[in-house]
Protein backbone atom coordinates (compact mmCIF):
# COMPACT_ATOMS: atom_id res chain seq x y z
CA UNK A 1 0.00 0.00 0.00
CA UNK A 2 3.04 2.37 1.05
CA UNK A 3 4.46 2.13 -2.80
CA UNK A 4 0.87 2.19 -3.84
CA UNK A 5 0.63 6.08 -2.35
CA UNK A 6 4.58 6.84 -3.10
CA UNK A 7 4.25 6.37 -6.66
CA UNK A 8 0.93 8.57 -6.31
CA UNK A 9 2.67 11.23 -4.37
CA UNK A 10 5.42 11.45 -7.07
CA UNK A 11 3.64 11.51 -10.14
CA UNK A 12 1.65 14.55 -8.55
CA UNK A 13 5.01 16.28 -7.47
CA UNK A 14 6.13 15.67 -10.96
CA UNK A 15 3.15 17.36 -12.94
CA UNK A 16 3.20 20.04 -10.71
CA UNK A 17 6.86 20.97 -10.91
CA UNK A 18 6.15 20.24 -15.04
CA UNK A 19 3.23 23.11 -14.36
CA UNK A 20 5.44 25.60 -12.59
CA UNK A 21 8.54 25.61 -14.85
CA UNK A 22 5.96 26.14 -18.34
CA UNK A 23 6.46 24.63 -21.46
CA UNK A 24 9.88 23.79 -22.57
CA UNK A 25 11.70 24.58 -25.82
CA UNK A 26 13.17 21.43 -27.61
CA UNK A 27 17.08 20.73 -26.86
CA UNK A 28 17.47 20.58 -30.89
CA UNK A 29 16.15 24.55 -31.38
CA UNK A 30 17.83 25.29 -27.96
CA UNK A 31 21.22 23.90 -29.75
CA UNK A 32 20.32 25.77 -33.37
CA UNK A 33 19.33 29.27 -32.08
CA UNK A 34 22.61 29.08 -29.90
CA UNK A 35 24.97 27.45 -32.27
CA UNK A 36 23.28 30.20 -34.71
CA UNK A 37 23.51 33.20 -32.35
CA UNK A 38 27.47 32.22 -32.15
CA UNK A 39 28.04 32.31 -35.78
CA UNK A 40 26.56 35.91 -36.31
CA UNK A 41 28.68 36.75 -33.15
CA UNK A 42 31.94 35.82 -34.21
CA UNK A 43 31.34 36.26 -38.35
CA UNK A 44 30.39 40.35 -36.68
CA UNK A 45 34.00 40.75 -35.47
CA UNK A 46 37.45 40.45 -36.79
CA UNK A 47 39.04 37.96 -34.66
CA UNK A 48 40.95 34.23 -34.05
CA UNK A 49 37.87 32.75 -33.85
CA UNK A 50 36.65 34.00 -37.03
CA UNK A 51 39.60 33.04 -39.23
CA UNK A 52 39.20 29.60 -37.84
CA UNK A 53 35.68 29.20 -38.25
CA UNK A 54 36.29 30.70 -41.81
CA UNK A 55 39.20 28.97 -42.72
CA UNK A 56 40.21 25.99 -44.43
CA UNK A 57 43.03 23.42 -43.75
CA UNK A 58 44.94 21.68 -46.16
CA UNK A 59 45.29 17.93 -47.12
CA UNK A 60 43.64 15.34 -47.50
CA UNK A 61 40.57 14.02 -45.42
CA UNK A 62 40.61 10.68 -44.26
CA UNK A 63 38.81 7.72 -46.09
CA UNK A 64 34.96 7.19 -45.14
CA UNK A 65 32.27 8.96 -44.93
CA UNK A 66 33.10 12.28 -44.15
CA UNK A 67 32.11 14.23 -41.07
CA UNK A 68 29.59 17.19 -40.69
CA UNK A 69 31.72 20.58 -40.75
CA UNK A 70 30.38 23.11 -37.91
CA UNK A 71 29.37 25.09 -41.00
CA UNK A 72 27.31 22.23 -42.56
CA UNK A 73 24.52 22.61 -39.97
CA UNK A 74 24.52 26.20 -40.31
CA UNK A 75 24.12 26.39 -43.75
CA UNK A 76 21.85 23.43 -43.50
CA UNK A 77 19.42 25.43 -41.32
CA UNK A 78 19.92 28.56 -42.76
CA UNK A 79 18.91 27.30 -46.46
CA UNK A 80 21.64 29.56 -47.38
CA UNK A 81 25.46 29.86 -48.67
CA UNK A 82 28.23 30.96 -46.90
CA UNK A 83 29.15 33.92 -48.72
CA UNK A 84 24.82 34.84 -47.82
CA UNK A 85 25.71 34.03 -44.62
CA UNK A 86 28.52 36.25 -43.55
CA UNK A 87 26.55 39.44 -45.40
CA UNK A 88 23.63 38.73 -43.03
CA UNK A 89 25.26 38.26 -40.08
CA UNK A 90 26.35 41.95 -39.72
CA UNK A 91 22.88 43.14 -39.61
CA UNK A 92 22.24 42.13 -36.44
CA UNK A 93 18.94 42.58 -36.08
CA UNK A 94 17.98 40.46 -39.27
CA UNK A 95 20.55 37.57 -38.13
CA UNK A 96 18.08 37.81 -34.76
CA UNK A 97 15.14 36.62 -36.81
CA UNK A 98 17.06 34.71 -38.80
CA UNK A 99 17.96 32.39 -35.86
CA UNK A 100 14.70 32.87 -34.32
CA UNK A 101 13.45 31.39 -37.53
CA UNK A 102 15.45 28.43 -38.17
CA UNK A 103 15.77 27.33 -34.73
CA UNK A 104 12.10 26.49 -34.86
CA UNK A 105 11.94 24.65 -37.71
CA UNK A 106 11.66 20.86 -37.27
CA UNK A 107 14.19 19.24 -38.45
CA UNK A 108 14.07 16.96 -41.62
CA UNK A 109 15.35 13.48 -41.36
CA UNK A 110 15.28 10.92 -44.41
CA UNK A 111 12.59 8.67 -44.54
CA UNK A 112 13.37 4.91 -43.86
CA UNK A 113 11.31 2.32 -45.45
CA UNK A 114 10.78 -0.84 -43.31
CA UNK A 115 11.85 -3.54 -45.73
Amino acid sequence: MNRLCFIVIVSAVRELVVAYVGPQEPLLATVKRRKLAWFGHVTRHDTLSKTILQGTVEGKRRRGRQKKAWCDNIKEWTGMAMYELVRSASDRDAWRQKTDSSALRSPRRPHRSRD
